[in-house]
Formats: C-alpha cells, structure tokens, sequence
C-alpha cells in the first residue's frame, strides 16, 4: 500500500512539474510573439459601451441608446 502512495506521489510531482514547465514556456512565446506583432494586441477603436444588450439567435446585439446614438451599430453586409 505504502509503495502505491509512494509511486502516486512521485507522478503526481512529476506531472506538476511538467505542467510548470509548459506554462513558463507558453508565456515566454506568447511575449515573443506580443513583440513580433504589436498590432495584434493593440485595440485601435474606441470604446463605445452599448447601453443595453440582448442575445438574438446566439449573437449579441445592442438595442440602442436612451437617445439618438451618436454612432451607428455594425450590421454585417449581407443583412437582411
């Protein structure tokens, strides 16, 4: 019984360990990749908070604001 704990315990380091290791080695190329490509992390439009939302057929939508809105909502081009 003692050698099973014995053997449960040194995989169970050993798996933690190796866990350790990918996650160091994730987050070294994700900042590799983050210096390559600044563009890409790097939001260039303004925020614009939607001031009440809903779920239609899966996608969030925005219903609109209070007033006039004082930009349009995106709807994709092929909209019916």
């Amino acid at each position: 019984m003692r050698l099973i704990a014995i053997v449960l315990s040194v995989a169970a380091l050993l798996f933690a360990s190796g866990a350790i290791a990918q996650t160091t080695s994730d987050k070294s190329q994700q900042q590799n990749v983050e210096v390559e490509h600044p563009g890409w992390y790097e939001e260039n439009v303004p925020y614009r908070p939607c001031p009440v939302a809903a779920t239609v057929n899966g996608r969030n939508v925005c219903l609109g604001c209070p007033g006039r809105c004082p930009w349009p909502p995106p709807f994709p081009a092929n909209h019916r």
